[in-house]
């Protein structure tokens, strides 16, 4: 399977580490799976750019760390649902863990709380497998 793992864009600035929750993701299921880190903060791109660097990804995980950033999260969420309705996006971050819903409500396919690790690459399992993410 093909997976992104996007860090999405900020509307602030100060110094900003490398999306190291991401790149622990990537390093759980890169054996199984051709995995791309896409940091937007890096790249300079917001939203509408970043989606269409998703076209080839199965599935995308999205990191929403910083509650005072969700609304690009929930941006990048709606615009990847609203062009790619079949793709599953999955969340994750200390935002996700504590407030899940908005994500959720913004087109999450799933929310994956605390450490995520384990979780999403048992969420990667189950959609490759085609079951169910509502368990």
């Amino acid at each position: 399977m093909k997976i992104a793992l996007v860090a999405p864009p900020v509307d602030f600035r100060f110094h900003i580490l490398p999306p190291l929750g991401l790149l622990s993701i990537s390093s759980y299921i890169r054996w199984d799976h051709d995995v791309e880190v896409i940091d937007c903060i890096k790249l300079g791109i917001g939203p509408e750019d970043a989606v269409g660097l998703l076209a080839d990804a199965d599935i995308i995980g999205v990191s929403s760390n910083w509650s005072c950033n969700v609304l690009n999260t929930a941006t990048l969420v709606s615009l990847v649902k609203e062009r790619y309705p079949d793709k599953t996006v999955v969340c994750g971050g200390m935002h996700a863990t504590f407030a899940p819903q908005a994500l959720l409500d913004a087109g999450c396919d799933a929310v994956a709380l605390g450490e995520a690790e384990e979780t999403f690459r048992e969420l990667v399992g189950a959609v490759g497998a085609g079951r169910s993410l509502s368990s």
